[in-house]
């Protein structure tokens, strides 16, 4: 697989090494594993995907800086 964006490296990580922290929190030091964030960025898009967002489409995102909001 050629990694060209941040899903490709997301999904490439969780198939290599998915135990390996993907995020780690600077605050507490709590983690999630990169088959973690594969899971949840699949839910996600689902999600998405459910309320009529395809490709091609833009959405914005605003929120605090957190690790919470990419789990």
């Amino acid at each position: 697989m050629t990694i060209r964006t941040l899903p490709d490296v997301v999904r490439t990580f969780a198939q290599e090494r998915p135990d390996h922290p993907g995020i780690i929190c600077g605050d507490t030091g709590r983690s999630w594993s990169y088959a973690d964030l594969d899971r949840d960025t699949d839910r996600i898009a689902a999600g998405l995907a459910a309320l009529g967002v395809g490709t091609g489409n833009r959405i914005g995102f605003l929120a605090r800086n957190a690790p919470e909001y990419f789990h």
